[in-house]
């Protein structure tokens, strides 16, 4: 695991250093932004767990540090949080730095027509229900991602890390093409899986607004408890239409064929994944979903249904009312799996420096024993009752500007 994690952090800073090397002295802003937040939370199932659920009033502290650089030839930006919880009736689970999230974003403007971009997430630890409404990592809105919902099915402490690497050029203003590689672990105690993927894609303006192009993506998987890994191949045809300026959609489909290396039939799913985002000065609108190769929760090979959508309105520059739900849904093995995250709330931002917010999330984990899609059966049976958990949370986030410099 170890090794693993070392080398994806030595591709991404080789790669930093190699396509940047040259152009440090082109920084223009450099700026350091540390973060704070305090939240009173109230949650009635802060175990969840599927029996005799526990309710309990939790103060979660998050803190950490934002850095920001923008400059004509790279930009980007560097992100850590940790995540402290303090419990009022069962003090015996108090805990600081239980929770890490690292995350890491480069942009290299090689030239005017080539862009190379990097981004790196790294999530460790204990994963608490107030993870959901703290922080970066949940976003503005009661939303889950690939690395959270695989870290809340997962029930028990794990590691994620998922890396990226995409090369972009513009032969003219109507056609560009695309290389990207991106690596993906998942480890518990008892697990470990390695999904690696490098595929590219053409897009060609047919209209002014509207693109369709192909693209192919190889996806494989290794898995420490399966004797033989699997791989997929996935051909797809893609568009992309700006329908009118506030409103656009952007989507692809395919076909997902996975076999084994060492035999077997090959298995087609169809694959797909598409959104649709409307932006105004008061509104933001975003919905989305997919079906694509994925690892799941128990360690296996499988496909990873999404679907989620999230609104905010900006009723004055300072008051904000947004509301999201969002649902994965891991098949591999015996057991698929599936959590839903729902819920909303309102912001007052008071100044620069200080936001208040109040919010609700509803949480609901499930498994059904069944035929899944791809991947060895899953190595610790899954419940199928229920999971529910609902968080109440009042708080308050603090962050301010320490440090500003022209490089």
């Amino acid at each position: 695991m170890q090794r693993s994690r070392i080398s994806i952090f030595v591709l991404l800073f080789s790669l930093l250093m190699l396509a940047g090397a040259q152009r440090a002295r082109a920084y223009t802003l450099f700026q350091v932004i540390p973060i704070f937040q305090l939240n009173e939370i109230a949650d009635d199932n802060v175990g969840l767990t599927s029996t005799h659920p526990q309710a309990d009033l939790v103060t979660n502290i998050l803190a950490g540090i934002y850095a920001d650089y923008r400059g004509p030839a790279r930009d980007g930006h560097f992100e850590y949080e940790t995540i402290g919880e303090v419990f009022a009736k069962e003090s015996k689970d108090d805990n600081f730095g239980g929770t890490q999230f690292f995350q890491m974003s480069d942009h290299e403007h090689l030239s005017q027509r080539t862009t190379l971009s990097m981004n790196d997430w790294f999530l460790t630890g204990k994963i608490p229900s107030s993870l959901l409404t703290s922080g970066s990592v949940a976003n503005a809105t009661p939303s889950l991602n690939a690395q959270i919902a695989l870290a809340i099915l997962a029930t028990i402490p794990s590691d994620s890390n998922l890396f990226a690497a995409d090369l972009r050029h513009n032969f003219t203003e109507q056609w560009s093409d695309d290389l990207h590689v991106r690596q993906e672990f998942f480890s518990t105690a008892n697990t470990f899986s390695l999904l690696s993927t490098v595929g590219g894609h053409t897009d060609y303006f047919v209209l002014p607004r509207l693109a369709i192009g192909v693209g192919y993506d190889f996806y494989d998987f290794r898995l420490k408890d399966s004797p033989s890994p699997v791989d997929t191949q996935f051909p797809q045809l893609r568009v992309d239409w700006d329908i009118t300026r506030q409103l656009e959609f952007d989507g692809l489909g395919g076909l997902l064929i996975s076999s084994r290396p060492s035999g077997g039939s090959a298995e087609i799913r169809p694959g797909y994944e598409g959104a649709i985002t409307y932006l105004s000065p008061h509104w933001r609108a975003r919905l989305g979903g997919g079906q694509t190769p994925g690892i799941t929760a128990s360690g296996g090979a499988g496909l990873v249904r999404d679907a989620s959508g999230d609104l905010a309105y900006m009723i004055d520059r300072r008051t904000t009312l947004f509301t999201g739900v969002s649902y994965y849904e891991m098949l591999g093995g015996q057991n698929p799996q599936n959590v839903l995250s729902y819920g909303g709330g309102a912001s007052y931002r008071i100044n620069r420096w200080l936001v208040v917010y109040a919010q609700y999330v509803n949480l609901r984990e499930s498994a059904a024993t069944q035929s899944g899609a791809i991947g060895p059966v899953s190595t610790s049976p899954a419940s199928s009752q229920p999971i529910t958990s609902n968080v109440f949370m009042i708080g308050a986030s603090l962050s301010f500007e320490a440090f500003r410099s022209a490089l």
